[in-house]
């Protein structure tokens, strides 16, 4: 098992010496936006939702 050990923390090693040399760097909020548009494909559900409510006649409470 210690050779394994020695995998995992050379494996560490590597990635603590890559994320040291590229710092992370934000992006714009546009462009991080632009990267969930392929979720938006209900635009819209939500006002055909409140349009339907308002057609739809309200039973009485009780």
């Amino acid at each position: 098992m210690p050779e394994g050990d020695d995998r995992r923390r050379a494996l560490v090693a590597r990635i603590a010496a890559k994320a040291a040399a590229a710092p992370h760097v934000a992006r714009d909020h546009a462009d991080r936006a632009s990267q969930f548009l392929p979720f938006a494909a209900l635009t819209g559900y939500e006002e055909a939702l409140r349009e339907r409510e308002r057609q739809s006649p309200r039973e009485p409470p009780g």
